[in-house]
């Protein structure tokens, strides 16, 4: 009997470790790192104010194909940030707009700007209008995309614009790694491509 008893404590114990081992392994969050480009001093002793509106047509990140990777998707996203060839520090977990709030100011900062929460009466607004942020397993690829439109308004209207679209793929070798790995470069070069000391320059040119 007492041979018995150990034997159901035994897989009692290697069933509750087993529970254990996949609680631990279902991560309800998409892993973001954000890499900063090179410092610059383009934008010192400017001030602006940041605002991101979210008019994606679909609030859904995860497309279908994706979905049964994702098992148990918060819809939170965590954010790491790093500056160029360093490793990066956790800053926290954010929706999607505030992730793209977090990320743009920090990466602005970088660049000397100073992001302010009040708007001052001859100060243009930056405002990006958050498109396209999915992702999708489409076969044995990881396909992402991130696409916004980012205007400079003052009074309601608005000045100059860029439109940025960031996509691409990657294999999907085992697990969720090189979805996270591809988010992060995805948004890594979104975030990037935003050239606001020409849309800067170009407002000035109209006057503004």
């Amino acid at each position: 009997m007492k041979t018995i008893n150990q034997e159901a404590a035994r897989w009692l114990w290697v069933g509750l470790t087993a529970l254990l081992v996949l609680s631990c392994s279902s991560i309800p969050e998409m892993q973001i790192l954000y890499r900063l480009p090179e410092p610059s001093d383009a934008l010192q002793g400017k001030e602006i104010t940041l605002k991101v509106k979210d008019i994606r047509k679909s609030k859904v990140i995860l497309k279908p194909g994706a979905q049964e990777e994702f098992e148990g998707f918060s819809g939170n996203l965590s954010l790491s940030v790093a500056a160029p060839d360093e490793d990066g520090f956790m800053v926290g977990i954010f929706t999607v707009t505030d992730i793209i709030q977090e990320a743009l100011t920090k990466r602005l900062e970088h660049q000397g700007l100073k992001v302010v929460s009040e708007k001052k009466s001859a100060q243009p607004q930056l405002i990006l209008f958050l498109r396209k942020f999915n992702l999708d397993l489409e076969g044995r690829d990881w396909v992402a995309e991130v696409a916004y439109e980012a205007r400079l308004v003052k009074d309601g209207r608005t000045l100059v614009n860029q439109v940025i679209t960031a996509d691409g793929e990657r294999y999907k070798i085992m697990g969720r790694k090189q979805a996270d790995t591809l988010m992060s470069e995805i948004f890594t070069d979104a975030m990037n491509s935003l050239d606001l000391e020409r849309l800067l320059d170009q407002a000035r040119s109209l006057g503004q």
